[in-house]
């Protein structure tokens, strides 16, 4: 999943793209965020405000280089540590109130966050859909953006067929993404 700002009626808005390595899909709402996401998965979720906070520490980056190993290599030991080392990074206490809140929404997010450790295959990266993204953003920079709702779905249908048929054009020939 990406998103990139888009235009639409003069005003600023977002297209997001869902897809994997057979898959692209996208679509134009006024709206980025989590919330936004599920609703255009068809889900519905409730959330509260999350607090800003610094960025990554290099515990967090190790934790990072060590799921890579895992995916790469899944055991229950692997998988057990990183549990635990999940633990004592996101359990720990700063004198940063921001940061202290950030680090305990996340602990609570804990079982959502790890279940990459069940499905190993999953990438740790969006490259994927940066590339699918990518023609989107040319589009916009051209043409400024759509003038009508139908312009609008009818530019997000057709990159859609174009990512898909790319895809499957790909996957028959053998070729990688």
């Amino acid at each position: 999943m990406d998103d990139t700002g888009a235009r639409h009626k003069a005003a600023n808005g977002f297209c997001t793209q869902i897809g994997n390595a057979h898959f692209a899909w996208f679509d134009t709402t006024r709206a980025k965020s989590p919330l936004n996401f599920l609703e255009l998965l068809r889900v519905t979720k409730t959330t509260s405000p999350t607090p800003s906070a610094p960025g990554s520490s290099a515990s967090a980056w190790r934790f990072y280089r060590d799921r890579k190993l895992y995916q790469a290599n899944p055991s229950p030991q692997r998988k057990a540590a990183l549990r635990a080392r999940f633990d004592r990074i996101f359990k720990r206490r700063t004198d940063f109130v921001t940061l202290d809140r950030l680090l305990a929404r996340l602990h609570a997010n804990k079982n959502e966050l790890l279940l990459v450790l069940d499905r190993p295959e999953i990438p740790l990266h969006t490259n994927g859909s940066e590339n699918d993204i990518r023609c989107h953003v040319i589009r916009r920079k051209i043409s400024g953006g759509t003038r009508s709702d139908t312009g609008r779905d009818c530019r997000d249908a057709f990159l859609s067929l174009a990512k898909n048929l790319r895809q499957a054009r790909r996957h028959l020939l053998g070729l990688p993404r």
